[in-house]
């Protein structure tokens, strides 16, 4: 299973090399420190991702006992395109997004909801990422080594299918996106060809 996370991995960073293309725009900003909040109650109750839902008590258990928890403050920014892996990010309340940056521009990848999972291609394959992530509201995250989480998923393999079939996914998602955005920026090409040619028919 996971030799084809990082096959499907490697396919989904040259795909994203490729698309260059304008999502939206957003001013940079400094994100410091200070973006980790003081945790106000850690021991809250943790609410399991689908991808860990069916499982053992006992393993939602090892989950809350060895990965960290910290709040964070809008506009934090968890790891960008390129880095290491750290290890698996369980998003437990707020929303985050990833995406890959291009200049000014950047290409959404996912806009991600408590509760969920990102940063999954940094603990598979190269273990790198292929995208940044970035919260969009307070946000609060779990996370979880990638030796913890390998040790797990050697307990648990049916955790790794879970894992690439949410890659495979999300990979589905950026390829239509790209698609459908490569589509609607030929149609002012079209229209002006079209012009062009109705014009000297006159």
């Amino acid at each position: 299973m996971a030799r084809w996370l990082h096959r499907l991995g490697v396919t989904w960073l040259t795909l994203l090399r490729f698309g260059d293309v304008e999502v939206s725009k957003r001013g940079k900003r400094s994100v410091r420190e200070s973006s980790i909040l003081k945790l106000k109650n850690p021991a809250a109750s943790f609410v399991p991702p689908e991808i860990f839902q069916g499982l053992p008590p006992s393993f939602l258990r090892e989950i809350e006992e060895r990965g960290k928890t910290h709040d964070f403050e809008k506009g934090h920014i968890f790891f960008k395109a390129g880095q290491n892996g750290q290890g698996l990010f369980l998003l437990e309340r707020g929303a985050v997004q990833t995406f890959r940056p291009s200049g000014v521009k950047k290409l959404i990848i996912a806009d991600i909801k408590a509760p969920a999972i990102f940063g999954e291609m940094g603990c598979v394959g190269r273990c790198l990422y292929h995208c940044s992530a970035q919260a969009i509201e307070s946000s609060r995250v779990r996370i979880l080594s990638k030796s913890d989480l390998n040790e797990l998923l050697e307990r648990h393999p049916i955790v790794t299918k879970r894992l690439l079939d949410l890659v495979s996914e999300r990979f589905v998602s950026v390829l239509m996106d790209l698609d459908a955005t490569s589509f609607r920026q030929l149609i002012p090409r079209l229209a002006g060809l079209l012009l062009e040619r109705a014009e000297g028919d006159l």
